[in-house]
């Protein structure tokens, strides 16, 4: 008899812990049915609603070597309905028994296709469940004029190096010369690395980075997106929402720079690329808030566009505010 047991617990504000609380119940079961200590196979901080979760993919690889997989119950294996059935129907095909230790599940008993369907909907419906609720609760703060990630507050040091970008950008500089002027200056970027032009340019449409986020003139928008999971991948994709359910509230006591000073950079960031602009630039769908990446990061080919002084798309990104929770 060739046992596995599986474990997994889905994010950073669960414990490690949890694993090791699964794979008891599972070590017991063995002991109980005589069987040998399991194999074991783990994910951590991962979601179950993705089926490409590593320890995952190496218990599916492995699979045929063992006579019966344990788990805890069948949400650890996966909460995704059409995933759990699909998994439990390949562990079958391959003579493989799924056994949940704590939900009684047992796929080498008859009728299990009926009790894998049910509960692997039941655990996806939990999640919609819980998504929809945090999501309301995260609307009722914004609603209420609070940041859905905390109350904050002006860090000056860092408003000193927003109005500057500010200013430059008013005085005519590209957001390639500004960020070769911090980076001259040593001006410090969050992670103590080098500036790059994506992050002061942003992308308005999304209203993020430093020129196009409005959170800087005192106006959070929230519920511009949501994330969604990919039905091949499992990964979340970021899907825009309509205008019409935007959260807009204003908040004079955040504004870094002035009504005036937002109005005329907005202006700019709408007009500024050029029709023969090949690479994109403000308005373009990637730019993203990014303040990390290295010089030595940028592929050689990311030659700005003409007229517009904006480099190609860069993939690695990270926002940047400079606010601090109160």
């Amino acid at each position: 008899m060739h046992v596995a047991a599986y474990a997994r617990y889905s994010s950073d504000a669960q414990r490690e812990a949890s694993l090791e609380d699964q794979l008891r119940n599972c070590r017991q079961y063995a002991a109980r049915m005589g069987w040998p200590e399991p194999v074991v196979y783990t994910d951590a901080a991962v979601s179950g609603a993705r089926n490409d979760r590593p320890g995952y993919l190496r218990l599916l690889a492995d699979a045929p070597r063992f006579d019966v997989i344990l788990v805890d119950d069948l949400t650890r294996l996966s909460r995704d309905s059409v995933e759990a059935t699909k998994a439990t129907r390949r562990l079958t095909f391959a003579g493989v028994r799924v056994i949940g230790v704590s939900d009684g599940l047992d796929t080498g008993r008859k009728g299990h296709k009926a009790e894998v369907g049910l509960r692997g909907l039941m655990g996806e419906l939990y999640l919609d469940d819980l998504r929809e609720k945090t999501h309301r609760g995260l609307m009722g703060r914004a609603l209420d004029g609070a940041s859905a990630g905390g109350l904050r507050e002006i860090r000056e040091d860092q408003a000193e190096i927003v109005r500057r970008i500010y200013a430059e950008y008013l005085a005519g500089r590209s957001p390639r010369e500004i960020v070769a002027g911090l980076n001259r200056d040593r001006v410090p970027s969050p992670r103590g690395r080098t500036w790059a032009a994506s992050a002061v340019a942003g992308d308005v449409r999304r209203g993020i980075g430093i020129l196009a986020n409005p959170i800087y003139a005192g106006r959070q928008v929230w519920n511009r997106s949501r994330w969604v999971k990919h039905p091949d991948t499992g990964r979340r994709v970021r899907q825009e929402r309509p205008q019409s359910e935007w959260v807009v509230t204003e908040h004079p006591e955040l504004a870094i720079v002035d009504a005036g000073t937002w109005a005329a950079v907005e202006r700019r960031l709408r007009t500024s690329c050029p029709a023969s602009c090949a690479a994109g630039c403000a308005t373009a769908p990637w730019w993203l808030s990014t303040a990390t990446t290295t010089a030595a990061q940028t592929p050689s080919s990311e030659a700005p566009a003409p007229g517009c002084g904006l480099p190609g798309p860069r993939p690695r990104t990270a926002s940047w505010r400079p606010y601090a929770r109160a």
